[in-house]
């Protein structure tokens, strides 16, 4: 499942920590999430800022709109590599498939020519 931390600040829920942008959590981490939300009135603040989209059939079944806006949150180099290879095995959009190419390059320093 998709866990979008709106927020600015990485939210940790037992062994499970929220970044922020996109992360891809287990149904049995979305589950700690919210049992330990339940209840606490600061938590539901935190909540406020995560946006939980279960997706059926993958990142396919989204727009490439869509799916731009999330991988543009996005900062997990591990989750935008789980992103591509979803949609490589999908739909194959080129433009979904080039912005989170681009997405990677950004957040690994654009080329590599510094290395």
């Amino acid at each position: 499942m998709l866990v979008n931390n709106t927020g600015d600040y990485s939210r940790v829920f037992g062994d499970t920590i929220i970044v922020p942008g996109v992360n891809n959590l287990t149904k049995e981490q979305v589950d700690l999430v919210k049992a330990k939300a339940a209840g606490n009135p600061a938590l539901q603040v935190v909540m406020n800022q995560l946006e939980f989209e279960e997706l059926d059939e993958g990142l396919t079944d989204m727009t490439v709109d869509k799916l731009k806006g999330l991988v543009a949150e996005t900062t997990g180099i591990d989750v935008l590599e789980q992103m591509r290879a979803d949609e490589a095995g999908g739909k194959n959009r080129s433009g979904a498939i080039a912005a989170i190419d681009e997405r990677i390059a950004e957040l690994k320093g654009g080329d590599d020519s510094e290395g």
